[in-house]
């Protein structure tokens, strides 16, 4: 699924009016009907009405959720919808008509003069008028909180910029006070939709309905966090309307994944499986590569090798008997050696993938050995951690590469690439994402909630799998050996990265499910993996959506 922007769904709807013909009112009535659709079925717990088609589908659609309904047997539920001056009111207000038509209690505060709404608001404003749909004003707000079910939010809609204000600040607050379950229609109002920011007070819905298409602000935090459960609704734009609003970001859906998996001949060996070699560690830190290469074991590569400076070899070797371990020159530092350089070029020539960085060390020979290792490579190779640091400040030498690079940093090691901050990194990730692949000329990879991957052509995916049992030591080292392993098995960089990412994050959901959110190791992630590569390769074969 697409992600657009506000300028890009401006656009599409453009495109869809102007050159296809579809009236700006038939898209309202839509939207209306899809709002009016899922609060149904929030309310009722039950299938939306026939009339109403078959509503919308949960942005998440491939895993079963066990989402909150507000089901009330025996009385009728109320809605109580709240409606600014834009067509996101206009929305709301054909969604109440709708919920009205179908027997529930509905009632409407307008947060704006009659007057001031555009035309195709003003006639469903009329309408809910001709309907004798209960309408109010501000000052009866909040005595109709008290006793509402199910608040419809749409104040603001995808286009607003800058903080609330006026009486729509007033709503906000209101709503926050009340405690009362909200359904944000296309966006929590006070949201930014394109970087998910807060520029002053804001909703924090229970579910969001995004109209045509999801939002950046929809996956993106602290946005993100004020959504609850994000569904999509089909409002009728053509494919091809999207297509010519430019490139949209795309949602890695787990089914799709699936689709994508190597699949591997009854005679398969571990040859032919793929090679990986990982190259790190370090005297303080010789876990990293281990978790690194049991990873790209267990993501499905057939022989993994970790070269490691010798203090590091001890725990390598005894981390796990299937990880061929190299004992490499140290220095003083127990860092790689300069004179480890060569015997790494003669091993990185007998595999298919590379990975360097996890574990290394910030001395300036692991540095050395790191930036010629990953310049030189013959073969694809994984960057991570002091592997991305290596080239600090200096993020255009890896176009110097020899063969594809994929950069897998957190925000820090993203920031230290670029030469700026953490903060500068989380406050812009995706334009922190797109300098990083405008400057390497690679795939890069920016960890966190939720995980980006852009690029070189300038494709930026989403990745909507993960919990929070992934923040713990070693995960990214996990992350770093499952990409590894898909690319000795066949896939292109780029989607190597993006499989690994969407492997890496359901394998963190079905351990919460199984363990709960806390306490999960990053060990515990590895041994999941085969199971969540599973589970994934199922999916893959039902029926697309």
């Amino acid at each position: 699924m697409h992600i657009v922007t506000a300028d890009q769904m401006r656009a599409i709807e453009g495109q869809t009016i102007g050159h296809y013909g579809v009236p700006a009112l038939l898209l309202m009535e839509n939207a209306g009907r899809a709002v009016a659709a899922l609060a149904w079925r929030l309310l009722i717990g039950a299938p939306v009405p026939p009339e109403c088609g078959p509503g919308p589908r949960r942005l998440k659609d491939w895993w079963p959720a066990a989402s909150p309904r507000l089901g009330l047997p025996g009385r009728v539920p109320s809605v109580l919808a709240f409606a600014g001056k834009g067509n996101n009111g206009g929305d709301v207000l054909c969604a109440a008509r709708h919920l009205h038509n179908w027997g529930l209690q509905v009632a409407v505060v307008l947060w704006a003069d009659p007057e001031a709404l555009p035309p195709d608001a003003r006639l469903n404003w009329d309408a809910c008028c001709r309907a004798g749909i209960p309408r109010y004003g501000a000052k009866e707000a909040p005595d109709l909180l008290r006793n509402t079910d199910l608040v419809l939010d749409g104040l603001l809609g995808t286009g607003v910029r800058g903080p609330a204000r006026g009486p729509v600040r007033s709503a906000i607050a209101l709503l926050a006070e009340s405690g009362r379950p909200v359904l944000a229609v296309d966006l929590p109002s006070g949201v930014d939709s394109d970087t998910g920011a807060l520029p002053g007070p804001a909703v924090s819905a229970t579910w969001t309905l995004a109209l045509g298409l999801p939002k950046p602000a929809h996956v993106l935090y602290p946005g993100a966090g004020l959504c609850g459960e994000v569904w999509v609704a089909d409002i009728g734009v053509p494919g091809a309307a999207v297509s010519a609003a430019g490139q949209a970001w795309r949602t890695v859906v787990p089914g799709w994944v699936g689709r994508q998996w190597p699949r591997l001949p009854a005679d398969t060996h571990k040859g032919s499986r793929g090679r990986v070699l990982v190259a790190g560690g370090c005297r303080a830190m010789p876990g990293a590569p281990a978790l690194a290469g049991t990873a790209a074991l267990r993501a499905g590569a057939g022989l993994v090798t970790v070269a490691v400076p010798e203090p590091a070899g001890d725990l390598v070797a005894g981390w796990a008997p299937e990880l061929i371990t190299h004992r490499l020159p140290a220095g003083p530092d127990g860092e790689f050696a300069p004179e480890a350089m060569a015997l790494l070029h003669e091993q990185a020539g007998r595999v298919g993938c590379l990975v360097v960085g996890p574990g290394l060390g910030t001395g300036a020979a692991a540095r050395r050995v790191a930036r010629e290792l990953v310049l030189q490579s013959p073969v694809p190779v994984v960057v991570d951690a002091d592997g991305i640091r290596a080239f600090a400040g200096e993020p255009e030498r890896l176009r110097q590469a020899r063969a594809p690079v994929i950069l897998t940093p957190h925000p820090a090691e993203l920031g230290a690439l670029l030469g700026t901050e953490t903060a500068a990194v989380q406050a812009d990730r995706p334009g922190a994402l797109g300098r990083a692949v405008a400057g390497t000329g690679q795939t890069v990879l920016l960890k966190g909630a939720h995980t980006l991957v852009g690029e070189p052509g300038g494709q930026v995916w989403v990745n909507l799998t993960g919990h929070r049992t992934l923040a713990t030591a070693g995960s990214g080292d996990v992350l770093t050996g499952i990409i590894a392993a898909l690319v000795v098995q066949g896939l292109d960089p780029a989607l190597a990265t993006v499989a690994g990412a969407c492997l890496h994050g359901l394998a963190g959901e079905r351990l919460a499910q199984r363990s709960g959110a806390d306490g999960i190791l990053a060990s515990d992630l590895a041994r999941d993996l085969p199971g969540a590569r599973a589970a994934l390769a199922q999916l893959g074969e039902r029926p697309a959506w």
